[in-house]
């Protein structure tokens, strides 16, 4: 199993850093606002993240407060805000907000807010992958620091460009900008900015396996946390040098710093940090063959991942105490394991894919919001500069104001008519962005797992043949030549299993979560009638309402099972695959021209396809029935799921199928 990837503290800056100093000839009022402003704005900050409207309320009346004490105060109550809906992820607002702050900033000539301002604007763009703008804003961040020869605000914006640099995997660029900003940190003398850039700096010696400098970056980093006890990164850097310590094989010693960092994280309450931990322990285990403590370990961070629904980290979990069950020679519990590390995968895929859909909308939404407050800043100034040539031919001529007007007007017109061809363009441009990057995705998914079904599970098959006819030709061969065979065979299909793994958790249909189940197997019948031996024919009955979830996906998979059997198995020409809606019920009904069988034959094999079809009946809360007899042709597979199980929760509210209380 490969190792976690590294944790590295991302460290982005965005506590407050604004100067709070009062401006001059202020009025008793006046400074007594500033300070109450003050006041709303730490209570603002600490509720954050816990009750984030309420926060919004403090900042609201913080706003009232600082439009009569200065321009100043109010870009800083406004800058507050979008740091805050930042941290919630609502970028589009984020964006406006800052943008107003801004334009404040600069109205007064504050380069230390204008730097703060764009630092806040590349954070945006790092968090939903516009990693060319974030680094364009980062750099605008450093030029107004440069220019306030603030050096604590040039080291923010350049160690944020080391850590977009490390999401694109260009780890020798973002050392160069690591570095730099370790240097300014340095020159501050800030022990608390330094340990954080030695972290970063130790994490990146890590990727570029320069694992010395790593294990000496982080220790320096360990002892500023120890002295200035910041526990929560000292677990982070204990964690760092564990798997620095376990790239080395050095086992005995990663296995101590995990348990450091396990230790600080209950300290802590730190429950993410306790499962990583955890399961970083459970894999050393692993390595140093410890399989018992490996699964113990293992079931410590499954309780907790799925109290606090760290599902990621439970995969992780899941998979490591599945070895370990191997290992201890408990085969049907490790196939158990697989199960649900199959299943929580599937979940998995289907949430990665609606984050994938939820970050290109965010990213419309926030470059549609940035082009709409650019336009408005555009007509803004073009307005201010119209409304004082107005008043200067106001003087001279009545008739001349007039005709200025109608060409204001004329102008105002063309403005808006452009701007609604521009975002029609836009809109037009996305919906086309979107069906190539599905056509894509699909040919892509489809060329890998053809090649990971030849090349790698097409090979270990032939090599398995191979040693089992050698193993039945030769029953008086040596022990010592049968136990290398069996070792042989047991390592190919260790193998198999990982390749069988891996191209299950790729082999799910993007229709199926884009536009629904009815979509997924036309789309899956037109791939099989393709191929010209057999024809698949669609038939929807009683609408085409399936929502893309897991009940929809465990659907599809029963009938992509059943027809699969029909392909390998029959000498059918022609499948009907019906789906059929009323009140009641919804029902899949499958319908073949091949020759019949014994069911008894189906339900006694040692396959894994009817065991599937089986389970997966039983969690749609389904029922199955099967029309096929031996020397007759025709079968007829069928499947009734109740019709509340396919209707959302505010749906079923409002049915007959609603529970009165």
């Amino acid at each position: 199993m490969k190792n976690l990837t590294i944790l590295l503290l991302t460290c982005v800056s965005l506590a407050p850093q604004l100067v709070f100093a009062q401006p001059k000839s202020l009025s008793p009022t006046q400074q007594q606002d500033s300070i109450t402003i003050k006041s709303l704005q730490g209570e603002a900050w600490q509720l954050k993240y816990s009750d984030p409207r309420k926060s919004m309320l403090y900042l609201d009346s913080a706003a009232i407060l600082a439009q009569n004490v200065s321009p100043k105060i109010t870009a800083d109550v406004i800058y507050y805000k979008a740091m805050i809906n930042y941290l919630i992820n609502d970028y589009p607002l984020a964006i406006d907000q800052s943008q107003q702050a801004l334009a404040k900033y600069e109205s007064v000539e504050n380069h230390y807010g204008q730097a703060s301002i764009y630092n806040l604007l590349g954070l945006i763009n790092q968090r939903i992958g516009n990693y060319d703008d974030a680094v364009h804003a980062f750099h605008r961040s450093l030029s107004e620091a440069e220019f306030d020869d603030n050096l604590y605000a040039q080291s923010n914006p350049i160690h944020n460009i080391a850590l977009v640099y490390l999401d694109m995997h260009e780890y020798k660029t973002s050392m160069e900008y690591a570095q730099k900003a370790y240097a300014i940190r340095h020159q501050i003398g800030d022990s608390t900015l330094i340990g954080q850039s030695l972290q970063t700096i130790g994490g990146l010696s890590y990727h570029l396996q320069h694992y010395d400098q790593s294990i000496a970056e982080l220790n320096q980093s360990i002892a500023i946390f120890e002295k200035h006890q910041d526990w929560s990164s000292l677990s982070i850097s204990y964690s760092n040098l564990g798997m620095t310590y376990q790239a080395l094989k050095s086992y005995e010693r990663a296995k101590d710093y995990f348990h450091e960092s396990a230790k600080l994280s209950k300290q802590v309450e730190d429950d993410e940090g306790l499962t990583s931990a955890l399961v970083n322990l459970s894999s050393v285990s692993v390595d140093l063959g410890d399989y018992r403590t490996a699964a113990a370990y293992a079931r410590e961070a499954i309780e907790i991942t799925e109290k606090f629904q760290l599902r990621p980290t439970m995969k992780d979990a899941l998979e490591l105490l599945a070895i370990a069950q191997e290992n201890l020679n408990n085969p049907s519990a490790a196939l158990q394991t697989m199960k649900q590390t199959m299943a929580l995968s599937d979940s998995l895929i289907n949430s990665e894919k609606s984050n994938q859909i939820a970050a290109l909308e965010t990213k419309f939404k926030v470059k549609e919001k940035e082009q709409e407050i650019a336009l408005q800043k555009a007509e803004l100034e073009i307005k201010n500069a119209q409304l004082k040539t107005n008043r200067y031919l106001l003087i001279i001529l009545t008739g001349g104001t007039l005709l200025i007007l109608f060409i204001v007007w004329q102008q105002k017109k063309k403005s808006k008519l452009k701007e609604q061809a521009r975002l029609s363009e836009t809109e037009n441009k996305a919906k086309k962005d979107q069906i190539t990057a599905a056509l894509n995705s699909q040919e892509q998914e489809r060329s890998r797992f053809a090649k990971d079904l030849h090349d790698n599970m097409g090979q270990l098959i032939s090599v398995m043949n191979l040693s089992i006819d050698r193993l039945q030709k030769a029953p008086n061969i040596v022990p010592s030549e049968r136990t290398k065979t069996y070792e042989l065979c047991n390592d190919i299909l260790g193998d198999m299993y990982k390749e069988l793994k891996n191209i299950c958790f790729d082999l799910m249909p993007q229709s199926l979560t884009a536009h629904g189940l009815v979509n997924a197997l036309q789309e899956f019948a037109l791939r099989v009638n393709s191929i010209g031996d057999l024809q698949i024919e669609v038939l929807i009955h009683g609408g085409e309402n399936f929502p893309a979830h897991e009940k929809s996906v465990a659907l599809y998979r029963i009938a992509q099972e059943w027809v699969n059997n029909i392909i390998k198995y029959s000498d059918a020409k022609n499948i009907t695959l019906q789906i059929i809606q009323d009140e009641e019920e919804v029902l899949l009904m499958i319908e073949d021209d091949g020759m019949g069988f014994d069911q008894k034959l189906l339900i006694s094999g040692k396959g894994y396809g009817w065991k599937n079809i089986q389970s997966r009946v039983a969690f749609i809360v389904g029922s199955l029935d099967l029309d096929t007899q031996s020397g007759r042709r025709g079968n007829t597979f069928t499947v009734a799921i109740p019709r509340w199980y396919f209707i959302s929760t505010e749906e079923l509210s409002e049915s007959p199928y609603a529970i009165n209380s």
